[in-house]
């Protein structure tokens, strides 16, 4: 199998793009993983081959392997021999790497046939057609980036690589370049909206927001505004789109994410494995064509996660009368604090409506005696102590899920796909 090392770039485009349609198994791997963590997946994915360009060659000097020069499909490339692993026999077409519950990461395995279902479903839901022009500035060991290559491949639709995503940046180039459709986490558009005097420019159909919740203020906003975003619930297991919400129905109500996509299936179950009825909170579960084969070499997490066909997300939410799903927690960030479940963005919805509070993380710290406590992290307008915010919250929230330990910052810690990272957020409180 390949393993991909690459930027946003056009050589990354082609090679990806050249994998797909010939059939070539491979792995994207992350670029801002430590040469420790890239060579754990290199030889867990079991790579007899990896591959990157001139800008990536830092890293093979991390990771002690000697790249060569060859030139292929028109571009330079750099390739190091890894031939003392042995080939995979799986039958799939890409590796991505997801985090786990664990820390240990778990490579979901996407067949050929998941990822063009998906392109599929997603084309029919967002009207593509080959007149769009796509902005592609998510990395491609992402599936939101990756997927974007499977659907310009199926609809004909340009893309646009962009490896800036500083917000004026983003800006000019859904301008310059006349983008139609760009998928974008909460944060970046945000950021977008903060532009003294930006407006979607008119060509700009659609604006796919996903990748974590948007919090009241950007809801507010994209209503007031009536701006072309999509909420959409995705994720790897599903090969990227799962629920889609176009922007007429997210501006009667921002918190959904909309239907299932054609040819994709949802429903709510209860704890005791029934079907919850509408309004009923539960957990999510998606079937269709998308879901993937399983997870590499983890055959316990592949029986835990897909069962009679149905993918168990861990993910909480419910469905209203139309089918529409509202998400109400992403599985790995649900809070068990003495045995009481605390969904972090409730508490991060409260926290944001002090005036002096403009962005905020929530997340659990381990605790010897109840399991976990709520922490929380501020970027606050003005001096705030933990006693005004706790009282703050106090008259909207039970006392557990209060937080209990707070840092205030400058800034919250963001992904490579510009989404606040809670793994980083969390190392603030075992810091100090």
């Amino acid at each position: 199998m390949l393993a991909l090392l690459l930027p946003i770039e056009p050589a990354a485009f082609a090679l990806a793009q050249h994998c797909l349609a010939q059939g070539i198994p491979f792995t994207s791997l992350n670029l801002r993983l430590t040469a420790a963590e890239l060579l754990w997946q290199l030889q867990f994915a079991e790579c007899t081959q990896l591959i990157g360009t001139p800008s990536t060659a830092p890293l093979f000097r991390a990771l002690e392997l000697t790249p060569t020069t060859s030139s292929h499909l028109g571009y330079i490339y750099l390739q190091a021999s890894l031939n003392h692993i042995p080939p995979p026999t799986s039958h799939f077409q890409c590796l991505l790497f997801t985090s786990g519950t664990t820390g240990q990461p778990k490579a979901v395995m996407l067949t050929r046939e998941n990822m063009q279902a998906s392109a599929r479903a997603s084309q029919l839901r967002l009207s593509s057609t080959a007149q769009d022009r796509w902005l592609l500035n998510l990395p491609l060991y992402h599936v939101g980036g990756l997927s974007i290559l499977v659907r310009a491949a199926q609809d004909g639709s340009e893309v646009i690589l962009q490896r800036d995503s500083s917000p004026q940046a983003l800006a000019e180039t859904l301008e310059r370049e006349r983008i139609s459709l760009v998928s974008l986490v909460p944060t970046q558009l945000q950021r977008l909206l903060e532009l003294p005097g930006w407006q979607p420019p008119a060509h700009l159909r659609l604006i796919l927001l996903g990748g974590a919740a948007a919090m009241p203020n950007l809801q507010s906003q994209i209503v007031t505004r009536q701006l072309p975003v999509a909420t959409t619930y995705g994720l790897t297991e599903a090969a990227s789109q799962v629920c889609t919400a176009l922007p007429v129905e997210v501006w009667q109500n921002p918190q959904s994410v909309g239907q299932a996509l054609p040819g994709t299936c949802v429903r709510v179950v209860a704890q005791d494995g029934s079907v919850c009825a509408s309004g009923a909170v539960g957990e999510v579960q998606v079937w269709g064509a998308n879901v993937m084969l399983g997870y590499f070499h983890n055959p316990t997490a592949t029986a835990e996660a897909i069962r009679a066909g149905w993918l168990c997300t861990g993910d909480v939410g419910f469905l209203d009368d139309a089918g529409a799903l509202s998400v109400l927690q992403r599985r790995t960030d649900l809070i068990v604090s003495g045995g009481e479940n605390v969904y972090p963005l409730e508490v991060e919805r409260v926290l944001l409506t002090h005036p002096a509070v403009r962005e905020v993380c929530v997340v659990g710290i381990a605790h010897p005696q109840w399991g976990q406590q709520v922490g929380a992290a501020i970027v606050a307008e003005r001096s705030l102590s933990p006693t005004e915010l706790t009282a703050h919250c106090r008259t909207q929230l039970a006392g557990y899920k209060l937080p209990r330990q707070w840092r205030f910052v400058p800034s919250l810690p963001q992904t490579a796909n510009g989404k606040v990272s809670r793994a980083l957020v969390k190392a603030l409180f075992d810091v100090g």
